[in-house]
């Protein structure tokens, strides 16, 4: 699995994805690390770990309903 941010560019500051909005610099530092270790993301896992728990908190951070729509839109 390559990580691939798919943030807002410019327009990050203002997305109202709150995982996007608070988890911006683990991303960025996952995408940094990756450049730096030729896509190698066993290299990366602290990097990816980091995310993945902001992630996490964000989402528990939300209330039930905010929670409940969040998930719903990312469903595939």
């Amino acid at each position: 699995m390559v990580f691939v941010y798919r943030g807002a560019g410019k327009n990050q500051r203002n997305s109202k994805d709150p995982v996007q909005r608070n988890c911006m610099k683990f991303a960025c530092a996952i995408q940094v690390c990756l450049s730096k270790n030729g896509s190698n993301e066993t290299k990366c896992q602290d990097y990816i770990k980091a995310w993945k728990d902001c992630r996490e908190q964000v989402i528990n951070s939300l209330n039930d309903d905010e929670r409940n729509i969040y998930l719903q839109e990312r469903k595939p």
